[in-house]
Protein backbone atom coordinates (compact mmCIF):
# COMPACT_ATOMS: atom_id res chain seq x y z
CA UNK A 1 0.00 0.00 0.00
CA UNK A 2 1.05 3.50 -1.13
CA UNK A 3 1.04 6.36 1.93
CA UNK A 4 1.23 9.55 1.27
CA UNK A 5 2.53 12.03 3.20
CA UNK A 6 -0.08 15.23 3.91
CA UNK A 7 2.40 18.13 5.57
CA UNK A 8 1.79 22.09 5.58
CA UNK A 9 4.32 22.00 2.21
CA UNK A 10 2.21 19.44 0.28
CA UNK A 11 -0.97 21.37 1.08
CA UNK A 12 0.76 25.03 -0.11
CA UNK A 13 2.13 23.23 -3.32
CA UNK A 14 -1.62 22.31 -4.02
CA UNK A 15 -3.37 25.70 -3.20
CA UNK A 16 -0.69 27.30 -5.54
CA UNK A 17 -1.88 25.47 -8.10
CA UNK A 18 -5.34 25.78 -7.19
CA UNK A 19 -5.09 29.41 -7.01
CA UNK A 20 -3.26 29.22 -10.44
CA UNK A 21 -5.74 27.22 -12.29
CA UNK A 22 -8.59 29.57 -10.64
CA UNK A 23 -7.11 32.56 -12.27
CA UNK A 24 -6.89 31.71 -15.59
CA UNK A 25 -10.38 33.04 -17.17
CA UNK A 26 -11.41 30.12 -15.11
CA UNK A 27 -14.67 28.72 -16.30
CA UNK A 28 -13.75 29.10 -20.26
CA UNK A 29 -10.94 27.46 -19.95
CA UNK A 30 -11.66 24.36 -17.97
CA UNK A 31 -14.88 23.45 -19.81
CA UNK A 32 -12.99 23.80 -22.96
CA UNK A 33 -10.65 21.20 -21.49
CA UNK A 34 -13.39 19.24 -20.29
CA UNK A 35 -15.14 19.39 -23.37
CA UNK A 36 -12.11 18.39 -25.98
CA UNK A 37 -11.23 15.53 -22.95
CA UNK A 38 -14.95 14.21 -24.00
CA UNK A 39 -14.51 14.87 -27.77
CA UNK A 40 -11.43 12.31 -27.38
CA UNK A 41 -12.60 9.75 -25.59
CA UNK A 42 -16.01 9.70 -27.70
CA UNK A 43 -14.10 9.75 -30.81
CA UNK A 44 -11.54 6.50 -29.06
CA UNK A 45 -14.63 4.53 -28.02
CA UNK A 46 -16.28 4.80 -31.49
CA UNK A 47 -13.02 4.17 -33.39
CA UNK A 48 -12.67 1.19 -31.10
CA UNK A 49 -16.14 0.01 -31.57
CA UNK A 50 -15.89 0.02 -35.50
CA UNK A 51 -12.58 -1.72 -35.75
CA UNK A 52 -14.27 -4.57 -33.66
CA UNK A 53 -17.67 -4.96 -36.28
CA UNK A 54 -15.07 -4.83 -39.52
Amino acid sequence: MVSIKINDDLIKKLKDKWLEIHTLDTDKKITHIIIEVIKKYILNKGEKSSQKDQ
